[in-house]
């Protein structure tokens, strides 16, 4: 007697044989052979199981309203991540005023910043009153031999919001401008990973001194 393999039941429970074959394996079972009969029968409940999963797929709009919700509660998001204050190790506003000389202008506010062996030494300067704060900065990390921070992430926040963007060059230098409209003090962001946050107070920048000869 002439069994037919496996893969053969596969596709005569599917419709896709030949019609010469199919009647033949038609006539085998009708001889009664249980083997062709057990893998005849198995490939029949795959077929329906198969045809019933294509029923299973949920509309549309429902998988919008799910992923709505995952958007809502933010459970797509990284864990966040713990910032480190810089501490303001130096300001250039604090120096004391060379002798016989008095102020005329704004004058680039110098500010060094420490967190851990990270240096940040920013700059600040006015270029006219209609035109944004300049900053311009450099990162250095006390502890490697190439100190320069390169390829960083640098951000300016006003409370939750993001202002500007950029990265450090080579030489872990970054520049950012400030429109002039924004009269809270803002915050710099510095890295992902090991996020560092440096205070720059906005309100002093009119204080900072210009140097006249007398």
């Amino acid at each position: 007697m002439k069994h037919f393999p496996s893969e053969k039941w596969a596709d005569y429970s599917r419709g896709t044989a030949s019609k010469r074959e199919a009647a033949e394996m038609k006539r085998h079972l009708e001889t009664g052979c249980k083997k062709c009969r057990r893998a005849a029968e198995m490939w029949s409940a795959v077929l329906k199981l198969a045809q019933k999963e294509a029923g299973y797929k949920p509309p549309e709009n429902a998988v919008r309203v799910a992923k709505s919700y995952f958007a809502a509660s933010r459970l797509e998001v990284k864990p966040s991540v713990v910032t480190q204050i810089a501490r303001l190790v130096f300001d250039s506003l604090r120096q004391p005023q060379l002798e016989g000389v008095r102020s005329t202008g704004v004058a680039p506010r110098h500010y060094v910043y420490q967190a851990g062996s990270v240096l940040v030494d920013v700059w600040m300067e006015r270029a006219g009153n209609a035109m944004p704060l300049s900053l311009t900065g450099q990162v250095l990390e006390k502890s490697k031999d190439s100190q320069a921070v390169k390829e960083m992430d640098i951000k300016l926040r006003v409370g939750d919001a993001d202002i500007a963007a950029t990265k450090t060059n080579q030489f872990g230098e970054f520049h950012l401008e400030i429109p002039t409209t924004i009269g809270s003090d803002v915050q710099l962001t510095i890295g992902d990973e090991r996020r560092i946050a440096v205070l720059i107070p906005m309100g002093l920048i009119g204080d900072a001194r210009d140097i006249e000869t007398p």
